[in-house]
């Protein structure tokens, strides 16, 4: 555990380091407490740094759920685009199919009223 006595001690060494004047046991002992530091500060980040792991594997999770998602989206689209053009098709065959009997009901009119009233035409040589 982490006390008051080795906060003292860990800065003393370090001011020893700066001013270059570590004995090599010093040094030992400041790298020993160095290490003891970054245990205790990894055990207390430990259970942050699981629930980050976690969010970040929901997070990929559903990216990947997004991507597939996507990825079947673009073929729905592909298959309405599909559909829309065979459509589109389909009423610009049945516009052409109208309009071909509209002209066939106006000549047939036409040739209606020009025997109901007689009209007939006549060919000038």
């Amino acid at each position: 555990m982490w006390n008051d006595e080795k906060q003292a001690r860990f800065d003393y060494l370090r001011e020893r380091e700066q001013s270059s004047t570590l004995t090599t046991s010093e040094s030992d002992e400041l790298d020993a407490l160095y290490q003891e530091l970054y245990a205790l500060e990894a055990a207390a980040h430990a259970p942050a740094v699981q629930r980050a792991e976690q969010k970040i594997s929901a997070l990929e999770e559903r990216n990947r759920q997004l991507a597939a998602f996507l990825e079947e989206r673009e073929v729905f689209l592909q298959r309405v685009k599909k559909a829309l053009k065979e459509l589109k098709s389909e009423e610009r065959r049945l516009r052409e199919q109208y309009a071909g009997i509209l002209a066939q009901a106006t000549l047939d009119a036409s040739s209606i009223r020009d025997l109901k009233y007689g009209v007939h035409s006549v060919r000038q040589f």
